[in-house]
Order: structure tokens, then C-alpha cells, then sequence
């Protein structure tokens, strides 16, 4: 009698596993389709936007910015509308077609934003207009006053352009202070001279 219940147990518990088996592949069957069937229409949808044609009715806009100005929110990059034959230049073009010309390598980006077409170039460095500036700030060991390109909220993004011999703990605390705030901003490289020469007599 016992063998026999130990049968039946064992045989309902073998058909139990093959059962939730089953609905485990069933389950994931229907989710890999759906899943699949969701990416298709992603894909379905990006094909569409890439190969639809701009018209003379397509709003296009032509967007540059310089990767420091911007990565520093310096509110610097432009903004334009094509007009007369510049504009007419692009109907009939699709968005793949004008990222084939305008390649992503050489900086640009093409893409739909909202109901127009916009074509953005970033570009290394800073703006011609904060290519003006210089500010002065400690270098990278914190020890030696450094000349870097741009405005002092750029920091030493930039990159060093000048470290100076005059030490930084030489000088008084509060000019100590200002130039590690980066309070320090030119707008000629003969302020930037005549202010280090300044500062070098604290170290004669």
C-alpha cells in the first residue's frame, strides 16, 4: 500500500514538471515574440523618420555649438534658418542621405526634433567669443598659479596653457583664495603678463 502511494506521488509530481515546463516555455515564447515584435516597430519607426523626404514646407534649422562652452552651460551656441538657395538645397533629401553628408565623425548630428529637421555641429574647444578670455587657478598639483584659456568657470577644462614658477602658498591667503576660486578673468594676454609679473615680486 505504501508503495503504491509512493507511486502515485511520484508520478503526479513528474507531471507536475512537465507542466510548469511547459508554461515556462510557452511564457517565454510569447514574451521573446513581443518583445521582438516591439523592437521591429522601433526599428519600423526610425526607418520611416530617416527615409522621409524634406519639403519646401520642412522647418530645418542649423545648430552649432564648441564642446567646452557647452559642457560649462555657457548659453554661447547659435542658432540659424537657411534661407534662398541654401534651403532650397536640402529638399528632396532624406535624413539618411544628410547624415551621409553631414557626417557624425566629422561632429554633426541630424535628427527630427518635434516638427523640423535640426542639423547640429559641436566643435572642440571654446567659441571664438570665450576664446578671449583667460583665468588664472592653480595647476593640477594645487601647488603652482597656471594660466588657462577661457572664462574661470571653464576651470582647467582647457588645459594649461601657462604654470608659472610662483608658488602658490607663497603668495597672501586671500590672493591664495581668489585665484583657487578662479576669480581671477582677462580679457588680453597682456592683463594676463602684467598680472603675474605682479605676483612674481611676492616671491623675490
Amino acid at each position: 500500500m505504501f508503495l503504491s502511494r509512493y507511486k502515485h506521488l511520484s508520478l503526479l509530481l513528474v507531471l507536475l514538471a512537465i507542466g510548469c515546463a511547459i508554461g515556462t516555455c510557452t511564457y517565454w515564447q510569447y514574451f521573446a515574440g513581443t518583445g521582438g515584435q516591439a523592437e521591429k516597430e522601433r526599428s519600423a519607426l526610425t526607418e520611416s523618420g530617416a527615409e522621409q523626404v524634406i519639403t519646401p514646407e520642412t522647418k530645418l534649422l542649423l545648430r552649432e555649438n564648441y564642446a567646452l562652452c557647452l559642457a560649462h552651460n555657457l548659453a554661447c551656441g547659435r542658432e540659424r534658418v537657411p534661407t534662398g538657395m541654401v534651403r532650397d538645397g536640402f529638399n528632396q533629401l532624406t535624413i539618411r542621405q544628410l547624415r551621409k553628408k553631414y557626417k557624425a565623425e566629422a561632429g554633426w548630428k541630424v535628427y527630427w526634433q518635434k516638427d523640423k529637421v535640426v542639423l547640429e555641429l559641436c566643435r572642440e574647444g571654446l567659441c571664438p567669443e570665450h576664446r578671449k578670455y583667460w583665468h588664472l587657478q592653480s595647476d593640477d598639483s594645487g601647488k603652482w598659479v597656471a594660466v588657462y584659456p577661457g572664462p574661470a568657470k571653464v576651470g582647467r577644462s582647457g588645459g594649461a596653457v601657462k604654470v608659472t614658477e610662483i608658488h602658490l602658498h607663497q603668495l597672501p591667503p586671500d590672493l591664495q583664495q581668489e585665484i583657487v576660486n578662479g576669480a581671477w578673468e582677462f580679457l588680453s594676454w597682456e592683463e594676463v603678463i602684467a598680472t603675474l609679473d605682479s605676483l612674481g615680486e611676492y616671491i623675490r
